[in-house]
């Protein structure tokens, strides 16, 4: 379990059908645990099996006498409670279901906590994770040196430091009282030895610009952030290019130079949480002017359930604490209420068969939080851009 792993789309998708069960054998179910305890308490040793065998026995509490989730259950609760703090990160994701199937891994984003026993794994988090953490360059600059990190979902990994060259050793300042009669002269060194030594830092400035976006396209970052002192800050944002001026998230007042690595990825988690909150609210206000006006989006979650089915739909988003329940239909899709004529099979998790869907048809999907979400409500929870 490698918690320096980002997770991509392909590894949901594999989760998926690790789980999808053979319908032969019948319907299966998988638990699904999600664990994060807050940083401060995070490795006080009685605070994670403590919530982890609360949430289990809650969830056996409501399934009496299901044999296969009390084995499961003791299984999980043995080997999650080895993992050293450091394994785990700051969130677990566990599942395993009574085929023997089980999958895992460590994050560094949130995942909240709560435990399911569904029929198939609950990945609500993990699509959050994966679609609203964009890899984000950082470059942290002072005037004689610059580190160049990179960020993903919260895993931060230092590639680059970089020192100025900058040459002071001909340029000896003189103090005023060496020589008295030349105090005018003393203050025009004096400038002009700062003059030079801001023209070599610009300089360096400028190069940081070049090699830092270079850096960026390699490691198709989308987003940036820029750590430096304000006078610095402004030499880069004259000569950063300007498809990136767009794309630099600021750093406030902190002065990141001699952070740690805990520290920096902190920060830019920070950032990257507050771009993708201003991030979703325009959309959602994008997606949902277009619906009402009749445009290429719609809303609501009977319409967005068909269109789905119709593989009509390019961007999904869902308000990230919708629970939706409905019945599956004779072909294959869902509706929220039975069809008529139809012996409809009940479904109280189409947030996640939405979810599957989308990760299997190449389908973007927003999950929504604060201000989006509230919009979201106002329709039903779920909206949609659509293909044509």
């Amino acid at each position: 379990m490698d918690i320096n792993q980002p997770l991509s789309r392909a590894d949901l998708v594999e989760l998926d059908r690790l789980f999808a069960g053979d319908d032969r054998e019948g319907p299966s179910k998988v638990l699904s645990i999600y664990l994060e305890l807050e940083p401060d308490v995070r490795h006080e040793r009685r605070r994670w099996p403590a919530m982890l065998n609360s949430g289990l026995r809650e969830l056996q509490a409501k399934h009496p006498g299901d044999r296969e989730l009390e084995r499961l259950a003791q299984g999980a609760s043995h080997e999650v409670r080895q993992l050293s703090p450091e394994r785990r990160g700051r969130s677990l994701a566990w599942f395993s279901s009574p085929q023997g199937g089980q999958w895992h891994r460590s994050l560094q984003l949130s995942t909240g906590t709560q435990f399911a026993w569904h029929d198939r794994p609950v990945m609500r988090p993990l699509v959050s994770i994966v679609e609203s953490a964009p890899t984000t360059g950082l470059l942290v600059v002072a005037q004689d040196r610059a580190r160049l990190l990179t960020w993903r979902q919260g895993i931060i990994r230092e590639e680059l430091q970089l020192q100025a060259d900058l040459d002071t050793s001909d340029w000896r300042r003189f103090s005023g009282g060496a020589v008295p009669t030349s105090s005018q002269q003393s203050a025009t060194h004096s400038e002009d030895f700062q003059s030079r030594f801001d023209e070599q830092v610009e300089r360096f400035v400028r190069g940081l610009s070049r090699q830092a976006t270079a850096h960026w396209q390699e490691q198709r970052c989308d987003l940036a952030v820029v750590a430096a002192a304000p006078k610095l800050t402004d030499v880069l944002g004259t000569t950063l290019p300007s498809e990136w001026r767009d794309r630099v998230l600021s750093a406030g007042d902190i002065n990141l130079i001699r952070a740690g690595l805990s520290e920096l990825a902190e920060h830019v988690t920070g950032a990257v949480s507050s771009w993708n909150d201003q991030r979703q609210t325009r959309l959602a206000e994008s997606v949902l002017s277009m619906a009402s006006s009749r445009g290429a989006a719609a809303s609501g979650p009977q319409e967005c359930l068909d269109l789905l089915a119709q593989y009509r739909v390019a961007q999904l988003l869902i308000a990230g604490d919708l629970e939706l329940a409905g019945y599956r239909r004779d072909d294959g899709a869902y509706n929220l209420y039975p069809a008529p004529g139809e012996e409809s099979a009940p479904e109280p998790h189409l947030v996640e068969w939405m979810l599957r869907l989308c990760l299997e048809s190449g389908v973007q999907v927003v999950v929504a939080k604060n201000r989006a979400a509230d919009m979201l409500h106002e329709v039903g929870g779920v909206a949609a851009m659509l293909r044509y």
